[in-house]
């Protein structure tokens, strides 16, 4: 009972972003440190530009050959469209999703807008992302993903031949602490694991709007932004 009601504060905790310095076992602890390592490479900052907004979240470290794509398709606006604007400028297609869209964006022929929450797979109260990649006539697009937390399932419920079109992924990481909590740990592996398969990480930006958490005697953030490019 006691390690019941453990279990669910730390869990409760995580939901809620609080600090957390996990005591899991050392075998758990090991395979999440290692499993974290792939995912915060080291990478030199002078082959990267920054894309998006500098007054607000928006802002992504990129490689500059990734307006070489033929699509950008980005979940998540908000209040801001300056990542979106570097691509519709060059005369990209780009597809920009969001429920609430507080920026203005102008009327081009080559963007798209489509009022929606993105979810995992078809639903009444969402879009489906895998439909949207697939019916795109674009071999090499870009996808931009910020939609709090949601990422996790919606990259699970992409197909091998819609992730196959996915050239770059820029995305933010939520919750990467429950690799450190007993409950949620086994989610959590699997759904970084199956990302590190499909894409290689370029680079990472912390985002301390959450606190972050140690593993090992390493200090890791629990909200991340990173650039990955498809594995060859």
């Amino acid at each position: 009972m006691i390690k019941k009601i453990i279990k669910t504060s730390l869990l409760q905790l995580a939901q809620k972003g609080h600090f957390l310095i996990a005591r899991s076992n050392r075998v758990q602890e090991k395979i999440a440190l290692r499993l974290l390592s792939r995912l915060f490479v080291p990478f030199n900052p002078s082959k990267f530009i920054w894309l998006g907004s500098t007054k607000n979240k928006g802002r992504y470290l990129v490689p500059p050959d990734i307006l070489n794509c033929d699509m950008l398709i980005s979940p998540g606006i908000g209040d801001s469209s300056e990542f979106e604007q570097a691509f519709w400028e060059k005369g990209k297609e780009v597809i920009m999703i969001d429920k609430v869209i507080k920026c203005r964006i102008p009327r081009l022929p080559n963007v798209k807008i489509i009022r929606s929450f993105v979810g995992p797979g078809p639903g009444l109260k969402w879009i489906d992302l895998n439909q949207i990649i697939l019916k795109s006539a674009a071999k090499k697009v870009c996808l931009q993903m910020d939609i709090e937390g949601w990422e996790w399932p919606v990259m699970n419920s992409l197909s091998m031949k819609a992730l196959d079109k996915v050239h770059y992924l820029v995305i933010e990481l939520h919750g990467l602490s429950c690799l450190m909590i007993p409950g949620g740990y086994p989610q959590a592996y699997v759904n970084i694991n199956s990302l590190l398969k499909k894409f290689k990480p370029l680079n990472w930006t912390p985002n301390f709007t959450n606190d972050g958490f140690f593993a090992g005697n390493k200090y890791f953030p629990d909200l991340v932004e990173i650039c990955f490019k498809k594995k060859a």
